[in-house]
């Protein structure tokens, strides 16, 4: 799979989840005498399709039609820029509302990165999947979406987002070192190519402290997004359109400076051919790290988190259906280039051999531009333990959903473009932002 500068951080999560799928018909038996179970989900990628076509054809006492909410929106009076919002609203009424009043629910439900699953197990909505795997079997990602040390949501596989980083170094708070010398380059430190771009790396680094997500608060008057916003402001904006039209051109640009000057770049892996990828691109001297503000961890997205209703009456039949994709079987037979990381151990030793011992001439990882493309066809032995080191780090999840970054968006617009003073904006912001999490706590 051709990855690219272009897909990063929070829209990464959009477009991984669009990347999966296609217009494929959704999975509904007709005229069947075994029990059916609801699959809720906003959009049905390929693999979900797969994974239910699989359980359907093998279990002899149930099915699973999946209801996708996204298939529901009816297009020609909802416009485009509304629908995601749209179908997760009437995702949450079948969730939430129903649940409470006691009406049938969806038995299992998967949803997208840029979906709160959190907020849904924190009102005790989801089963406790926590006995249904050993630990120990699996990678430690699990940990970044426990609420009480518990686990009300798996996934199959994921894409690790984090830093590659030269020649910085911090005697304090690394998180205003980049600001400074930001504000000090003719070009961007973090090496994206416009300021919305920019946007999504500097505030993930700390939306956390921004916001409670607990309490369902916040207060963005605070020095760190005053910061990001004022550096924002005055730095270059490349139109997206530019971007398209003399992407060689500027991304030539962006890498001759990268290439002179110390620089902190996002990166996303799929695979291990990802992590010897991005060092041969920006140079083997370059150092993995996660994100300042963050304590220094790295951001993790998933294909979709899967959860059981607690409202489910047929919930063991649910949990087949997750132990299916979670078991041996399909994570040795499923992960791929394409699928990303797969969270069973004994899948990942298979990766980490392959990508070893078979050395052919297939591409497995390609990235760049023009004259700065790099192509991988095996990993050199020094990759396997960077990537070791990669797997036992501190993980982090987005705990919001999309509309949060469509807010903030929105309205630090009116401040680039000198409508409002960046005072006025926070105002708004904080107000705008504290009605959305009220609404949805």
């Amino acid at each position: 799979m051709k990855e690219r500068m272009m897909k990063k951080f929070l829209f990464s999560a959009l477009l991984y989840a669009l990347f999966l799928t296609s217009c494929g018909n959704i999975e509904n038996i007709s005229n069947d005498s075994r029990t059916e179970l609801i699959l809720a989900t906003i959009i049905s990628t390929n693999e979900l399709k797969s994974q239910v076509h699989e359980f359907n054809t093998s279990n002899s006492d149930f099915y699973i039609t999946i209801n996708d909410y996204m298939a529901f929106i009816d297009t020609e009076t909802i416009p485009a820029e509304f629908r995601l919002e749209e179908a997760r609203l009437r995702l949450d009424v079948d969730i939430v509302s129903r649940n409470r009043r006691g009406k049938t629910s969806p038995d299992i439900i998967v949803l997208p990165t840029y979906v709160d699953h959190f907020r849904y197990a924190q009102l005790g909505l989801f089963e406790d999947l926590t006995a249904s795997f050993n630990e120990e079997d699996y990678l430690n990602v699990f940990e970044a979406i426990e609420v009480d040390g518990k686990l009300f949501g798996i996934f199959p596989h994921f894409l690790i987002e984090g830093i590659l980083t030269r020649n910085i170094t911090s005697d304090g708070d690394l998180f205003d070192t980049l600001i400074s010398l930001q504000k000090g380059a003719d070009y961007s430190i973090v090496g994206q190519l416009n300021r919305n771009r920019d946007f999504y790396v500097w505030i993930m680094f700390c939306i956390d402290e921004f916001i409670n997500w607990e309490e369902m608060e916040c207060d963005f008057n605070h020095s760190r997004f005053i910061s990001v916003a004022e550096m924002l402001k005055n730095r270059p904006d490349i139109p997206e359109l530019d971007l398209y039209v003399e992407y060689e051109t500027i991304y030539a640009s962006m890498m001759a400076a990268m290439r002179e000057n110390p620089f902190f770049v996002p990166i996303h892996i799929s695979n291990i051919y990802a992590v010897q990828g991005w060092k041969n691109l920006y140079g083997r001297d370059a150092v993995y790290t996660g994100f300042p503000g963050n304590k220094n961890m790295f951001h993790i997205i998933p294909n979709g988190v899967y959860a059981i209703s607690r409202n489910s009456k047929n919930k063991e039949a649910a949990r087949k259906f997750i132990n299916g994709i979670m078991d041996s079987d399909y994570q040795m037979d499923n992960f791929s280039d394409f699928l990303g990381i797969p969270v069973l151990w004994e899948a990942v030793e298979s990766m980490i051999s392959d990508s070893i011992n078979e050395k052919n001439n297939e591409i497995k990882w390609s990235e760049g531009s023009g004259d700065y493309i790099i192509d991988v066809t095996f990993v050199e032995p020094d990759i396997e333990e960077t990537f070791r080191n990669l797997l036992h780090k501190e993980w982090w999840i987005y705990k919001g959903d999309i509309m949060v970054v469509q807010i903030l968006l929105e309205e630090l617009e009116f401040y680039f473009n000198d409508v409002k003073t960046l005072e006025q904006v926070i105002e708004i912001i904080n107000n705008r932002m504290g009605l959305y999490l009220k609404e949805n706590s």
